[in-house]
């Protein structure tokens, strides 16, 4: 088969990370597959100021040339997603909001239209976001948490599920005996990410137990960090220094408030890090409680703190759940995730 992935033009992020593992997966199962980067912003209409909208474009386009320049052989880089730059196939995917519309727009020799919907995206622009979800394309998505949201929202679905899959590092790269103290979080500026409430509970755990250390990564700047905290952080960290992070760190805070999945606690629940995070996404449907990480409700503060002590405080209980977190993760395969997504791209 041929098959098409349009990326919106944001730069690199853990959603866009599963599309290209898809790509190549789906590759090695014999099919030709092109993943398309637009070069222009597609309209994204972020702001309700014209002109706020005309300059955020503005920067997407050239960050898109930068892109081009620092990784000429990513992927197919086209001007704008019309017909005229995608090639015929038989199956072209919408992989967000502003990709739906472009792919609902592509001419019938495009092939089945679909939409991978990896999280329940309303933060840009709320009205075009849910809007996305009622256009005629055939809908993937990756956890049922994103069902629950499209039914009580828009009232449709259920769609099928497919669970991206996880690289489970090798046994003998993981390293057995961790500092206790050394935390480790995502930064991130969307609110839903709960960057304050982890911030709070570490603040909160570090008066229980002052020697506990933060490490934290992003693709942002650290400038909305505290500075008090003396956090270590590292922007936009290539996968070598994560992986070394991850097998560092003992606990790792998940604290979002909605999610779609949930990639990196996953990544670090792989090294052995005790996830301490709230009750979304991959924790609602795999995430076992006192068992395979420590769960507490979104904004909890109080409670992912109390967790965070519990851990440090009991070695044994912590080396249990990093034992078992290593084993959840192992059972998320790309082979079995792209066998179920190529099942149904084939057969819808």
């Amino acid at each position: 088969m041929r098959i098409n992935f349009i990326l919106p033009p944001l730069g690199e992020s853990g959603g866009t990370k599963v599309i290209f593992r898809y790509a190549e997966e789906l590759r090695l199962r014999g099919h030709s597959v092109y993943v398309y980067l637009p070069v222009t912003g597609l309209g994204l209409h972020r702001y309700s100021n014209v002109l706020l909208n005309w300059l955020h474009n503005a920067y997407s386009f050239l960050k898109g040339l930068l892109e081009i320049v620092k990784n000429p052989n990513k992927g197919h880089y086209i001007l704008r997603g019309i017909s005229l730059f995608v090639r015929d196939a038989d199956v072209t995917i919408a992989t967000a909001w502003p990709t739906a519309y472009v792919v609902q727009k592509l001419s019938s020799s495009k092939g089945k239209k679909f939409y991978f919907i990896q999280d329940f995206e309303i933060w840009d622009n709320r009205q075009r976001g849910l809007q996305s979800y009622k256009l005629p394309l055939k809908k993937i998505v990756i956890s049922e948490w994103i069902n629950d949201q499209l039914k009580e929202n828009l009232d449709i679905g259920p769609f099928p599920v497919v669970h991206n899959g996880l690289d489970s590092p090798e046994q003998k790269e993981v390293s057995a005996k961790k500092d206790p103290y050394s935390i480790l979080m995502l930064n991130h500026r969307l609110s839903k990410k709960g960057v304050k409430y982890g911030l709070e509970a570490f603040r909160l755990a570090k008066r229980e137990e002052p020697k506990i250390h933060l490490t934290m990564f992003g693709m942002n700047d650290s400038s909305n960090l505290p500075r008090d905290l003396d956090i270590r952080y590292f922007q936009n960290p290539s996968i070598l220094l994560l992986q070394q992070l991850y097998q560092e760190a003992a606990i790792f805070i998940f604290p979002s408030i909605e999610e779609g999945w949930g990639l990196t606690p996953l990544e670090a629940m792989s090294y052995g890090n005790v996830v301490i995070g709230s009750d979304v996404g991959f924790a609602k449907e795999i995430g076992l409680n006192g068992e395979n990480m420590l769960i507490s409700s979104p904004r909890d503060s109080k409670s992912m703190a109390a967790n965070m002590v519990k851990v440090i405080r009991n070695e044994s209980f912590r080396e249990l759940i990093s034992e078992q977190a290593k084993k959840t993760t192992r059972a998320l395969d790309w082979e079995k995730s792209a066998e179920l997504f190529e099942k149904i791209i084939v057969h819808s």
